[in-house]
C-alpha cells in the first residue's frame, strides 16, 4: 500500500496523474473560478468523450455545476433528463480535466466543552469521548470525509458532534487540497 501511495504521489508531482477524493454522493461540486472555459480543446475533448451530440453539451454541464451543491442533490433533480451514470462520467472527465472542484466542509474547533455533568445521559458522554477523540483533527486542516475515515467512523456521528457542541466548533465550506484515498 506505502508503494502505491508513494507511485500516486509521485505520478501527481510529474502531472501524470491526478489525486482527488472519492466522488459521492456527498461531493459538494461546483467550477473552479480559474476554469479555462475558453480553451478550445474543451468542446472536441468533451464530443470525443460522450459523442459528437451528446444528450448534454459540455456548457450545459458546466451549467449544472456553477453553484456548489451535493453530487446526489444533483444526481436527483436531473435524473428524468440524464443518467446518473452519466452524469457521473461527466463531473469526473471535468473533475480530471481541472474544470470542476470539489468543496470540503473543515472544521475547527474554538473552544474546548467543559465534560459532561455527573448523571448526564449516556450519549452525552459518548459525544464527548468522540470529541476527545477527533481532537487532534479539529483544526481546520483536515475535511470531514478525512476525519471519518482516519477515526474510522460514521459520517453521521461527526454531524452529530457538530449539533452538539456547535458553539465549540465551527464549520467552514472551501476548495481542500487532494488526498491519497483514490486516484481518478
Amino acid at each position: 500500500m506505502g508503494t502505491l501511495i508513494k507511485l500516486s504521489l509521485h505520478l501527481q508531482h510529474w502531472g501524470k496523474a491526478k489525486i482527488s477524493y472519492p466522488l459521492t454522493e456527498e461531493s459538494v461540486l461546483c467550477v473552479r473560478a480559474d476554469a479555462p472555459l475558453a480553451e478550445p480543446s474543451l468542446h472536441s475533448d468533451f464530443a470525443k468523450a460522450f459523442g459528437a451530440r451528446p444528450t448534454l453539451s459540455v456548457l450545459r454541464a458546466l451549467e449544472l455545476f456553477s453553484s456548489p451543491q451535493r453530487f446526489g442533490e444533483l444526481l436527483r433533480t436531473t435524473s428524468e433528463r440524464f443518467s446518473s451514470r452519466r452524469l457521473v462520467q461527466i463531473a469526473a472527465f471535468l473533475l480530471q480535466r481541472g474544470y470542476l472542484e470539489q468543496l470540503h466542509s473543515y472544521i475547527y474547533c474554538v473552544s474546548e466543552p467543559p465534560p459532561p455533568p455527573s448523571g448526564a445521559p449516556p450519549r452525552s458522554l459518548a459525544l464527548w469521548r468522540l470529541f476527545w477523540q477527533l481532537r487532534p483533527l479539529l483544526y481546520g486542516e483536515h475535511p470531514i470525509e478525512e476525519i471519518v475515515w482516519q477515526a474510522e467512523i460514521e459520517r453521521d456521528a461527526v454531524a452529530e458532534l457538530i449539533d452538539a457542541y456547535e458553539e465549540h466548533l465551527v464549520c467552514v465550506v472551501m476548495p481542500g487540497d487532494a488526498c491519497s484515498h483514490s486516484v481518478i
